[in-house]
């Protein structure tokens, strides 16, 4: 069965009309533990999709330099008031990553904050992995959260309340599989906010991939 091409979103309306329920405020603790086993202080770190910026701030906090980017300029602009409101290092930029970019610099570590998981079919989510690799130094780290599937479409059918995007361990590794070794992965939660109902946590995995040498 040939497969549909991946959808695509206004990420900047959504963040404009603030139809962003997977927002939140706090970085996510296990990425920040898996970032400060794997990458060394001086060692360059590349947030992809990162939102209104809570993991950059948060990890440019503990010292690291932090380059963040997002589609939605939106976004950015929230992440940048944020990192001034906390005094924060993080720098920020509007970057579409799945167009060439050589301006960007190869790095130590990447950060994919429930990014992939947005990638609808296996060859997208392939071509995300390909620009990874082309943004990241030999046997550098790849730290991918991403919902996990079938586990969230449980919660959603339990509370009522849309699950996000998600992916099986089964994509996740199709996807990583031209390009890196699987070095850990751990299950978690997120806290995801729909209108009209309480906050909810969905499970996710937590990946930490190494660029082939």
């Amino acid at each position: 069965m040939k497969e549909q091409p991946q959808k695509t979103q206004n990420w900047n309306e959504r963040y404009l009309t603030a139809d962003t329920p997977w927002r939140h405020e706090m970085a996510h603790s296990k990425l920040l533990e898996l970032v400060e086993k794997y990458t060394a202080d001086s060692d360059k770190i590349l947030e992809i999709g990162c939102g209104t910026g809570a993991e950059a701030i948060a990890l440019a906090k503990l010292g690291y330099d932090v380059l963040a980017i997002d589609i939605a300029e939106k976004a950015i602009e929230l992440a940048r008031a944020q990192a001034k409101h906390e005094h924060s290092q993080a720098k920020f930029q509007v970057v579409d990553f799945m167009n060439n970019h050589p301006h960007l610099a190869k790095f130590a570590t990447i950060c994919d904050v429930a990014c992939m998981h947005t990638f609808t079919t296996d060859q997208a989510r392939i071509e995300f992995a390909d620009h990874l690799a082309a943004h990241l130094n030999p046997e550098a780290i790849w730290i991918n959260l991403s919902c996990a599937k079938p586990a969230i479409d449980k919660v959603a059918k339990k509370t009522g309340i849309d699950a996000p995007p998600g992916l099986t361990l089964t994509e996740i590794a199709m996807a990583a599989a031209q390009h890196f070794n699987l070095l850990e992965i751990h299950s978690t939660t997120i806290p995801v906010k729909r209108e009209h109902h309480p906050l909810t946590e969905f499970p996710v995995w937590v990946s930490v991939f190494q660029k082939n040498s």
